[in-house]
């Protein structure tokens, strides 16, 4: 079979990407056959980092050849002469099994130099990940397979352009490679037939949790219900210890929370997203009534806040808040007036304004728990305007919107605070309450997320605005300074410790 050919085997199989993103392999692989240039690489991410996944270190521990078959039939197709296997760095007894089927393919001549007896000369290296989640977007992988710093690129150019080394490049998941030796040996048709209309063949799902029998399972997509998934005795087996199901959250920590209402769902990548869910990576993690709701999505934020590799200011300083909301959220007595809402917009400029999907992602947890469970979060948020609480400076500021209100001036955020001026309601910016110094006023004109400025930029802009241009005074030469966060809260002091 030739190189087009196997791609339009490929196509026909309809296989969405198993990774996370969905994205039809076939499309990947035919714009990478149109692309002219030399060398080509092929990259396997196996950066499993996503908690509740663990399909892929079941394929690398138990099958790796057909990983290995997989990335060979690639190489066959895009004339590639090197493969790269990123392996998330926890993973080490899987890397040295991984090494060794490596050799053994070697040593049987199905990786090296003139594969068995052709022409064809491919080989795979392992590279081990550093324990970053970020890593597990493919320009962030593929920076960090480089040596470079692991944090995602501006796209495009993408990366069947230029990608790893700046040459075409090919980025595929573990299950999807693994797919790849079915399709060219049943056909696309036949492996299509085994799945869903819109998404051929099978995925591995990864139940964990509150689950009677947790582990890998291999099911046809569109064959069952997240019902039969959960309490079939041949899959999940019900919930542990007879409890009661609360929720599913589907598809890694970045994925969306499902109500028990939802079970009769069919699970396939259609089905589910028009249910407002997604497949993702395969995870679907099962929660009893034990669990409570705001205690887990507050357990979901400290780990994006975490793993942010902080490039982008809606990412970096946008999940501190969201955490800081969130905890309280779940402490009954200590939500303030208006956490829901500040959190809800915070959630909502994330999504629009962040750099790459782990920002855009990280609050998909709470928008959907918010759809499925209102009356959990509306119990210690009275309801009070967003634009009046004390993170909404942050969400002025990752937006990156024209501060009229605040200075009468159309010009961009920065991150100085200036003082809303105590006890003077004339000059508090429009619809903000003047007892409170804390949104953020820019001393500097500046583009969206821009690093903070310094006192000088701060005199400059005072001057330049009528102001006195003092270091302590502001640009009505009032005299009051300017509020740099609270110094006792660990998260606002975060926020603004200078890089």
């Amino acid at each position: 079979m030739d190189p087009a050919g196997i791609v339009g085997e490929v196509k026909a199989a309809r296989l969405l990407g198993r990774g996370g993103a969905a994205y039809p392999a076939g499309s990947k692989w035919e714009q990478l056959l149109a692309i002219e240039g030399f060398p080509k690489y092929i990259v396997c991410n196996a950066d499993e980092g996503e908690p509740g996944t663990f399909k892929d270190r079941f394929i690398m521990e138990r099958v790796p050849f057909r990983l290995i078959e997989g990335m060979t039939i690639a190489a066959r197709v895009f004339g590639a002469s090197e493969g790269y296997v990123y392996v998330r760095g926890e993973y080490r007894s899987v890397q040295k099994g991984l090494l060794k089927a490596i050799a053994s393919a070697r040593a049987a001549g199905l990786l090296g130099r003139g594969i068995m007896g052709g022409a064809l000369d491919f080989d795979v290296s392992i590279v081990s990940g550093a324990g970053a989640y970020v890593c597990g977007e493919n320009s962030a992988l593929l920076n960090s397979t480089q040596g470079l710093a692991g944090r995602p690129r501006i796209k495009p150019p993408h990366l069947a352009e230029v990608g790893l080394f700046g040459a075409p490049t090919l980025v595929n998941n573990v299950e999807s490679f693994a797919n790849v030796p079915a399709i060219v040996s049943m056909g696309g048709k036949a492996f299509l037939d085994l799945g869903h209309p819109e998404g051929g063949g099978t995925k591995l799902v990864c139940l964990s949790g509150h689950v009677a029998r947790p582990g890998v399972y291999e099911v046809p997509l569109g064959s069952l219900t997240l019902r039969d998934a959960v309490f079939s005795p041949e899959l999940g087996g019900g919930i542990r210890g007879g409890g009661r199901l609360k929720f599913l959250h589907l598809g890694g920590q970045s994925g969306p929370v499902a109500r028990p209402d939802q079970l009769d769902t069919v699970y396939s990548y259609s089905d589910l997203r028009k249910a407002g869910l997604s497949v993702g990576s395969g995870a679907v993690v099962v929660l009893d009534e034990s669990v409570r709701l705001t205690a887990y999505l507050s357990a979901v934020a400290r780990f994006f806040v975490r793993e942010s590799c902080g490039k982008c200011g809606p990412c970096r300083d946008g999940a501190p808040a969201v955490l800081k909301l969130m905890t309280e959220l779940d402490d009954p007595g200590a939500a303030r007036r208006g956490t829901l809402d500040q959190l809800k917009a915070l959630s909502d400029l994330m999504n629009e304004a962040a750099f790459c999907g782990l920002g855009r992602t990280a609050t998909v947890a709470f928008r959907s728990a918010w759809k499925a469970f209102p009356e959990e979060f509306e119990r210690n948020a009275l309801g009070v305007s967003a634009s009046r609480g004390r993170f909404a400076w942050v969400m002025r500021a990752i937006a990156g919107r024209p501060a009229r209100d605040a200075i009468g001036a159309s010009i961009r955020c920065s991150w100085l605070v200036h003082p809303l001026h105590r006890g003077r309601p004339s000059v508090a910016p429009k619809g903000l309450p003047s007892d409170r110094g804390r949104l953020s006023v820019p001393p500097s004109v500046c583009a969206p997320f821009r690093a903070r400025a310094d006192m000088r930029g701060t005199r400059r802009f005072r001057k330049e605005n009528g102001g006195s241009g003092s270091p302590g005074g502001c640009r009505r030469s009032c005299g009051a300074r300017p509020w740099r966060g609270n110094r006792d809260d660990p998260a606002e002091k975060a926020m603004f410790r200078r890089k």
